[in-house]
């Protein structure tokens, strides 16, 4: 599952550019323009090293975005703590639109896995399904929760390295856990063919993995018909009376 979210690349994309600016800013005398500088630069490497090895960008621009906005930030106002202002709005923003996709009972994790299935809402038309689904989403409301309990008092009192030590720690780690979480509370909270179809569906988006399908193989002769040239059980044949 980690696959389908950028797997181990993305999370240095997300992670590295915040370590290097904590650890230049604490090494430099808390010196916010070298900090910054520092990000930036580790931002473009990254970006630079996708696009050399032709490997997926999108990550890596998108964490690109986020450093640049980041250390804009935290070089206008003059604060290092507003460095981490991008990760914390994001954490805002996560958090009410799951809350919000449950309460109008479009819970996002059951959107996510009907995406997959081809069938984005078909799962509302079951209770059983809505209803784990919907848990699902509070899991995950739960990991956006904790994030910013634990984070914004580190914000508020200009906690730099600690900011970053968590926005690494209750980053991909903690993503990860969660995504282990809602596989194995749906696992167990799904009927057994439910789960499977889900299962099925998730795994045939992965990379190189084609969804199964009833076509018959090219070459073959579908049940029930007659190959070409062979003359059907009870004729005669078209030479005989």
């Amino acid at each position: 599952m980690l696959d389908q979210v950028g797997g181990v690349g993305a999370a240095i994309d997300s992670a590295l550019p915040a370590i290097v600016f904590a650890l230049v800013y604490a090494a430099s005398g808390r010196s916010l323009r070298a900090a910054v500088w520092a990000a930036l630069a580790v931002g473009v490497v990254l970006l630079v090293v996708r696009l050399v090895r032709r490997e997926q960008v999108r990550n890596a621009v998108g964490g690109f975005v986020a450093v640049v906005g980041a250390a804009a930030l935290a070089a206008v106002t003059g604060r290092a703590e507003n460095y981490f202002l991008v990760s914390l709005g994001r954490s805002v923003a996560l958090l009410v639109g799951y809350v919000v996709s449950n309460l109008v009972r479009y819970p996002v994790v059951g959107l996510v896995v009907g995406l997959a299935r081809g069938r984005p809402t078909a799962f509302r038309t079951d209770p059983h399904q809505l209803r784990a689904y919907t848990r699902a989403t509070w899991i995950w409301v739960g990991l956006f929760a904790l994030r910013l309990v634990v984070r914004v008092p580190l914000y508020l009192t200009g906690q730099v390295t600690w900011l970053s030590v968590t926005d690494v720690v209750m980053g991909w780690p903690l993503f990860g856990l969660t995504i282990l979480a809602t596989y194995l509370y749906l696992r167990r909270a799904l009927h057994a063919e439910h789960w499977a179809d889900a299962r099925t569906a998730i795994l045939a988006r992965r990379p190189g993995v084609a969804p199964a399908t009833d076509q018959p193989p090219p070459g073959s002769t579908p049940p029930g018909s007659t190959p070409p040239g062979s003359t059907p059980p009870g004729s005669t044949g078209p030479d005989r009376p």
